[in-house]
């Protein structure tokens, strides 16, 4: 929870003590999973060098033991791969870990890591400026969200959606998409109740939303 509302430092905290109690219990799935959402916290703080460390021994632990890690948490291994990678510039890394998350979240259909590969991949396109294939694969993104609950993929589908048409100088369109960004981020901050830090912080991408996460 900490991971998604962008409170990156109290995440990184937690997923420290959790990787160090899995470590100590030999618990392999405490491991996979803190040492992943710890990768994801230092990259949230522009932790580059740190959060490679984490998912690169994730990734040597698996290219030992293939079958340790449970499949259902290689579709957030490869959406936070693809983002580092994206991040990074390496856009063809981020774009084979973005199908590769595709091609396992179709398996089962599941909607919101689906949706997040797309837009993964939309945003690959965007960088790469080939605007057909990031309308394209956009427009699939938003066929998997429709009738679907999935605000954390929902919002920053939207947002993305909103910079290609920002881009592309279709403004009513961009507008549209980030209002419906901020509606998203507003309703999923309102969720979170009295935890009022995890609130403020989850706000905080409101102005991203607004100005499609330029």
């Amino acid at each position: 929870m900490h991971e998604q509302a962008g409170a990156f430092a109290s995440a990184r905290a937690l997923c420290e003590h959790e990787l160090a109690q899995a470590q100590e219990t030999r618990h392999a799935t405490g491991y996979f999973l803190s040492l992943m959402l710890l990768g994801c916290a230092h990259h949230g703080l522009g932790q580059a060098a740190c959060a490679w460390d984490c998912f690169n021994a994730i990734r040597q632990r698996l290219e030992r033991e293939p079958d340790a890690m449970e499949w259902i948490f290689q579709m957030p291994l490869h959406h936070s791969l693809s983002e580092y990678w994206l991040a990074q510039g390496a856009l063809e890394f981020a774009r084979q870990d973005a199908q590769r998350l595709c091609t396992l979240a179709m398996q089962p259909g599941e909607r919101t890591y689906l949706a997040l590969g797309k837009r993964a991949l939309a945003a690959i396109a965007l960088a790469e400026q080939q605007w057909e294939q990031a309308e394209a694969e956009l427009s699939q993104a938003l066929v998997v969200l429709e009738g679907a609950e999935a605000p954390l993929a929902a919002w920053r589908v939207y947002a993305t959606a909103a910079q290609l048409y920002e881009q592309r100088g279709r403004s009513t369109e961009a507008m549209r998409y980030r209002t419906r960004s901020a509606a998203v981020l507003t309703q999923l901050a309102d969720s979170l109740g009295n935890a009022l830090e995890l609130r403020q912080s989850l706000l905080a991408y409101l102005p991203v939303a607004s100005r499609a996460c330029e």
